[in-house]
């Protein structure tokens, strides 16, 4: 074989080696890891407060002798008030930022916080960024580290921050400097909750009345556990007295009501998979099923074309 096309070959091969190994580092870069994530709960917070944000539906816990305080226009930080709250504070502080309406939100968001930390560093070289699942009360949150060019010591900068997405809205939590005192535990104890949504105590039954939900039985159950949901005009067409459960994806089927229910109280008995439509006139196979999976759903009832407000409900696995 010429030697000239010998040493194209190789030439060819050794690009194709080096692509190959570029795409699998880069790979492995923005895997997500399953190893311990560091905002861990490292000391006992019985005897903390904890703060809770209504608005936006989240708590965070932090020791009695710290202090709390507006960090931006929806955002809080947690600091010790002995040495004061101030970015270039030596104590340092634990912060969180809601973004209810965030410039970006990407397809998922592992991509959001890639995004976002790039943009909160400018054109600064990102390196070694890595992801580790973590359960902040819903399933889209993830830890992010990672290290850019800065000011620090050997020209280098470590960050870490909690990411989470829920109905639009972007939460990042995190703590200055990283290390120290309570602050690691503090982020740790982040959770959304909510958004806290006030329920009627009391409403009348009316012909032609709006529905209204008072309370259920219980805010979570798992399937074949009993439901009661209590309230005013809540029956329909017909006298039906029928509930509707919806998951987060916005997706919702029918649960029909025993026998013995009424107007003010509909009692069910949760199964799955349900019909997405309510069948039981056209007498027609149900063509689209909704199967209930644990996690955190809306139920609601929906007589005469009138929507009740919506309770939030809880499924379990056992």
């Amino acid at each position: 074989m010429n030697k000239t096309i010998l040493k194209d070959i190789l030439a060819v091969t050794l690009v194709f080696v080096l692509v190959a190994l570029g795409v699998y580092f880069s790979w492995k870069e923005y895997k997500v890891s399953h190893t311990p994530f560091y905002f861990t709960n490292l000391e006992d917070t019985s005897t903390w407060k904890t703060y809770t944000n209504e608005e936006f539906g989240y708590s965070i816990k932090y020791p009695t002798e710290y202090a709390i305080s507006a960090n931006g226009e929806d955002g809080v930080a947690v600091y010790d008030p002995k040495g004061g709250f101030a970015m270039g504070d030596a104590r340092g502080y634990a912060w969180v930022s809601a973004y209810p309406n965030p410039a970006r939100i990407f397809s998922n968001v592992y991509r959001t916080a890639k995004g976002y930390a790039r943009d909160q560093i400018g054109s600064q070289e990102v390196t070694n960024l890595k992801f580790i699942n973590i359960d902040v009360g819903v399933t889209d949150a993830v830890e992010v580290s990672y290290v850019y060019n800065g000011d620090g010591i050997g020209g280098e900068k470590y960050s870490r921050e909690i990411y989470a997405l829920r109905d639009g809205v972007l939460f990042i939590v995190g703590a200055v400097p990283k290390d120290y005192g309570h602050f690691r535990t503090i982020v740790s104890t982040f959770r959304l909750i909510g958004p806290v949504v006030s329920i009627p105590n009391t409403c009348t039954d009316l012909e032609g009345g709006d529905p209204v939900i008072t309370s259920l039985s219980s805010n979570q159950g798992a399937i074949g556990s009993k439901l009661e949901i209590n309230g005013c005009n809540l029956a329909g067409f017909e006298g039906d007295k029928n509930i509707w459960i919806e998951n987060s994806a916005g997706v919702k089927g029918i649960l029909y009501g025993e026998s013995d229910s009424t107007s003010k109280s509909i009692k069910v008995v949760l199964k799955s998979p349900i019909c997405q439509k309510d069948n039981s006139y056209s007498g027609l196979p149900c063509d689209a099923e909704l199967t209930l999976i644990p996690g955190d759903y809306k139920i609601y009832t929906y007589p005469w074309s009138k929507e009740s407000n919506k309770i939030d409900f809880k499924l379990t696995s056992k």
